[in-house]
């Protein structure tokens, strides 16, 4: 047996290894990431479909806006009723002081 190649084999098969789990972990880090960052992807979807269906209530079965306020639980702004959602940053848990965390974004439509 030759084990002078030996020494080779060994360090290329650590060394193919070590980039598999390197690229694997990278992988694993860019899918948390991305999933914890499109939030508000889920939120505007829901958004619009509570925005079809007060159209479609509002146009079709001719209910008042009286009843659709409460059924949708609307903001009035600016005398009007609005959709509204707002995301803040959940870290900033410091609800004693009356911080509520950095606002991420926020949602308004008024139909």
């Amino acid at each position: 047996m030759n084990k002078k190649g030996s020494i080779h084999v060994v360090l290329l098969v650590i060394g193919v290894f070590a980039i598999c789990s390197f690229a694997l972990l990278t992988f694993l880090i860019a899918d948390f990431n991305s999933t914890t960052s499109f939030v508000g992807v889920n939120v505007m979807k829901n958004l619009t479909q509570n925005i079809e269906e007060y159209t479609a209530y509002k146009n079709i079965k001719n209910m008042s806006e009286a009843q659709l306020v409460p059924m949708f639980s609307l903001r009035n702004i600016n005398d009007k009723p609005c959709f509204y959602y707002e995301e803040r940053d959940k870290k900033a848990f410091s609800r004693l002081q009356g911080d509520y965390g950095a606002l991420l974004f926020s949602v308004q439509y008024c139909p």
